[in-house]
């Protein structure tokens, strides 16, 4: 089953965080909604859950099931990361090459912080988000992709429990606790202190959202088309829930009321445009950081960044820094349809021939009369 308009949802909030990460002076920069942008990674967590329960809940039932399973979402996640990673740490060998040529390090500390080569290899393992380093590195989005893949592990331990609803409920209790724990029980915080037990919350609050979403819909009910616009009212006030377990838990009633598709919204969301940009929402999410270092980089030897407690682009007015942002999406959208096709669609099929791969028999011996 495909949720068209899900998909689409994705798609918007893949831009979205690649808006947050463009920080460039301009009136939509300047927004509470853009300032919290991270927020869409929990939405992703949520709606993973979601479909993923959707799609497998059922069907792991054996132990080749689960390893297809993990081989499927592993050609999933890493084909595109690998590329992404490769294309950062080439980019960071260039800003070094640079960086010689014209006798000053361009665009700050080389090979320091989040492009320590010390956190190459825990990339390059896709275990960089688990919380064993305080900081993300590289391509700086991919955390959560290693999350996602820790994740999937565990999905696949909680549905070879004999009751699975209760299970996806304690794992997202437990998800809960953790998060509230990490999130003001530890006096040092750091980027990666509350990403795992984020990731579990709200994958499995995914999870149970299905469970509720199948058992309405098998009353053969509905939901009212007017609750779609009740999104409205969730993007307004979500920034202000930053650090609560609130997101997630207004991510998962949008995702309840949108997957029954029955709304003015939900048509809006069926232009083919907007499918589209669901479909390439992966590579938007890891793609737009390399246009971002491009993006600063260039500023960086322009002289055009300043230090507003943290780098931001000055493009010489708001409106100008609005302007540079609708063509770097442009760019963004551009590219990860090039890395779709190019990476992440074929990457993803050899995984799935490899998953779906009958298994070798052995030959017979052959005995004598």
């Amino acid at each position: 089953m495909r949720f068209t308009v899900l998909d689409s949802w994705r798609g918007l909030c893949a831009l979205w965080v690649a808006v947050y990460h463009f920080r460039v002076i301009s009136y939509a920069g300047d927004t509470e909604l853009v300032r919290h942008g991270h927020l869409a990674v929990e939405f992703f967590f949520v709606l993973s859950g979601f479909v993923i329960t959707c799609a497998y809940g059922d069907r792991l039932l054996t132990t080749a099931d689960r390893v297809k399973f993990m081989i499927r979402r592993f050609g999933r996640l890493y084909p595109l990361h690998l590329v992404t990673l490769l294309a950062v740490v080439a980019m960071e060998c260039a800003r070094w090459a640079i960086s010689m040529k014209v006798g000053r390090e361009v665009g700050g500390a080389l090979f320091e912080g989040a492009t320590d080569p010390a956190t190459l290899i825990p990339n390059l393992l896709l275990i960089h988000g688990w919380g064993f380093w305080p900081d993300f590195t590289w391509n700086v989005p991919s955390w959560s992709i290693s999350v996602e893949f820790l994740l999937c592990g565990l999905f696949v331990l909680v549905f070879a429990l004999p009751r699975r609803l209760m299970a996806v409920a304690l794992f997202t209790a437990i998800g809960a606790a953790a998060f509230l724990y990490t999130r003001y029980g530890i006096a040092e915080q750091s980027e990666s202190t509350t990403a795992v037990a984020r990731g579990v919350y709200a994958f499995f609050l995914g999870g149970l959202v299905y469970y509720a979403y199948r058992w309405w819909k098998s009353r053969e009910r509905g939901v009212h088309p007017w609750l779609e616009w009740l999104v409205i009212p969730v993007f307004l006030v979500v920034s202000s829930l930053d650090g609560t377990l609130l997101p997630p838990l207004l991510f998962a009633a949008m995702i309840f009321i949108f997957a029954f598709e029955g709304g003015v919204v939900s048509r809006v969301l069926k232009q083919p445009s907007l499918v589209r940009l669901g479909e390439i929402s992966y590579s938007i999410y890891l793609v737009h950081y390399l246009v971002v270092l491009a993006a600063f980089g260039a500023a960086a030897v322009l002289g055009r960044i300043v230090d507003l407690g943290a780098p931001w682009i000055d493009a010489s007015g708001r409106l100008y820094g609005d302007l540079l942002t609708l063509v770097y999406l442009a760019v963004v959208i551009g590219l990860s349809a090039v890395t779709y096709s190019l990476v992440e669609s074929p990457g993803r099929n050899w995984f799935n021939a490899l998953a779906n791969r009958p298994p070798r028999r052995r030959p017979e011996a052959s005995g004598g009369d």
